[in-house]
């Protein structure tokens, strides 16, 4: 025989299911009518480059730049610009 906790559980678990199934829908509901946002053209630079085939090419989407051996790279004009700040 079954014992009346398990029924208990076994309502409360049928009951809370019901309810995040009605929770789910709501919330899709209500994000129905958001259109997407145009593209980050800053961010599409990325996309560009990967879509590139060229095999000399350097990315310079945003993020930090390494070299093919993983090292840092700096951009030499923000080297030269660092050097002017520091030197005065």
């Amino acid at each position: 025989a079954v014992s009346k906790p398990y029924f208990a559980i076994a309502a409360a678990v049928r009951h809370a299911i019901g309810q995040s199934t009605t929770m789910a829908a709501m919330t899709t509901s209500r994000f129905d009518t958001l259109q997407a946002p145009p593209k980050d053209p800053i961010l599409g630079v990325k996309e560009e480059f990967l879509a590139d085939a060229a095999t000399d090419k350097i990315n310079l989407s945003v993020g930090a730049y390494r070299t093919d051996e993983g090292q840092p790279w700096v951009l030499p004009p923000v080297a030269e610009a660092r050097k002017r700040l520091i030197e005065g």
